[in-house]
């Protein structure tokens, strides 16, 4: 429990961070956190991989960049699970 917790608190402060900031953007996909977010959007604690969806979402927002990136690190493929997922949180 103490370990999910420290993932949301983790994804949540990255959410913020990436919300309209382009240089952390950059900064979090430069410095590896994309493997890691790809990780916990397989977790099967809804409020964890909610939370990092909500980072990739903020960080492929506005940055061709990183949008290539997210793809060629297999972000996409999870994501998609989760919408065809029968958890309406997991939507």
């Amino acid at each position: 429990a103490k370990d999910a917790k420290l993932k949301r608190s983790a994804a949540s402060a990255l959410r913020t961070l990436a919300f309209k900031n382009g240089e952390n953007k950059n900064q979090i996909v430069e410095h590896g956190a994309l493997p890691s977010l790809i990780f916990m959007v397989r977790s099967a604690d809804p409020l964890i991989h909610k939370e990092a969806v909500g980072v990739i979402g903020n960080l492929v927002h506005s940055s061709a960049h990183i949008k290539r990136r997210v793809l060629d690190q297999g972000a996409l493929q999870p994501v998609i699970e989760l919408l065809k997922s029968t958890c309406a949180e997991s939507q």
